[in-house]
């Protein structure tokens, strides 16, 4: 679990929690995800009215709604891609600045140089 988390992170954290059935009373996820209380209570409210989870009474539990599901889904492709760096194919390369002076006398050398060849 880390710490300094953002609000993504916490967000996730939750719905992992409430996606593996069982501890996902309120008590749990406040454990589960080292929150307090009244920070559990704003997430729950927030991820609630958004349908990324919902509460079922019976059970006494909260579970992680299909579109809770897709956000854990492509929260984890972004975390993937952001830790794993820049594809091999994605690498940046440089390039040296020139002047335009620069510019024109190699446009002129590549211009005899064509010339020669024919």
């Amino acid at each position: 679990m880390r710490f300094n988390r953002s609000r993504d992170d916490i967000i996730s954290d939750i719905l992992e929690v409430a996606s593996g059935g069982g501890i996902a009373t309120k008590m749990g996820i406040m454990y589960k995800t080292f929150l307090s209380h009244a920070q559990m209570k704003n997430y729950l409210t927030y991820l609630t009215q958004h349908d990324l989870i919902e509460y079922d009474v019976g059970a006494q539990i909260y579970k992680t709604t299909e579109k809770g599901l897709r956000f854990l889904d492509t929260y984890g492709q972004m975390d993937d891609m952001i830790k794993d760096g820049p594809l091999p194919s994605q690498t940046t390369t440089t390039t040296s600045l020139s002047y335009p002076q620069e510019e024109e006398e190699e446009e002129e050398e590549e211009v005899q140089q064509q010339e020669q060849v024919s």
